[in-house]
């Protein structure tokens, strides 16, 4: 079963989060800006995916398609905001969605083939671990 779960959209953008380890100007740059969304990738996010297991990244990626997919702008740009990203969201935050996926995921689609294969949860206490790994958590 592929589990996807709007709370964890906004993880991608943890490494770019206050509390991150240090700040850097090159986030407050506009992301609107295509170098300055490179940047992002390269010095902040490629490294994050890189060291999450395969089974981690599967759902994530798989939850990330979907909020592409079908959420909103305001949506999108919420699951930026709520991680209180050092970065302002973009004014076309779809398109810089997509941007990012394509520079972190290159030749892979965005989007999701089918929707029928896939169960949406809001369950804010799933946490990504327990559906990455069923059966290695206990509650």
């Amino acid at each position: 079963m592929n589990i996807v779960n709007n709370n964890w959209v906004q993880l991608i953008w943890l490494p770019a989060s206050e509390g991150a380890d240090n700040v850097d100007p090159l986030l407050m740059m506009p992301m609107d800006v295509e170098r300055n969304v490179l940047l992002l990738v390269d010095d902040y996010l490629k490294d994050y995916f890189q060291v999450m297991d395969r089974e981690t990244k599967r759902i994530l990626k798989n939850t990330w398609r979907y909020a592409i997919s079908n959420s909103t702008e305001a949506e999108l740009a919420s699951y930026i905001e709520e991680m209180r990203s050092m970065f302002t969201p973009p004014h076309d935050v779809k398109d810089f969605y997509i941007n990012v996926w394509c520079l972190l995921f290159p030749g892979e689609p965005w989007w999701l083939e089918s929707y029928e294969k896939f169960t949406v949860s809001t369950d804010p206490e799933l946490g990504l671990w327990g559906a990455a790994h069923p059966g290695k958590h206990s509650k």
